[in-house]
C-alpha cells in the first residue's frame, strides 16, 4: 500500500508544473506550459527557459 502525505498532494489552488520534464515553473493559466520556449523545445532534459525556479536547478546542476 502506498501512502502520502498531505504535504505531498498538489494543492487545488497550486498551479500545474510545466508539461517540459526538465523544467521547474508552474504552468501558465490554462496551459501546459510556461513559455513559448518549453512547449517548442525537444529532446532536452535541462529546462534553460530563464525563469527564476529554473535557473535555481541548472545551477545546482552545475
Amino acid at each position: 500500500m502506498i501512502t502520502t502525505k498531505k504535504d505531498d498532494q498538489p494543492n487545488k489552488d497550486t498551479p500545474p508544473k510545466c508539461a517540459h520534464p526538465g523544467c521547474h515553473c508552474p504552468a501558465r493559466p490554462g496551459e501546459k506550459y510556461c513559455s513559448d520556449f518549453c512547449e517548442n523545445i525537444v529532446g532536452e532534459d535541462i529546462c534553460t527557459c530563464g525563469h527564476a525556479e529554473c535557473k535555481t536547478h541548472t545551477e545546482a546542476r552545475t
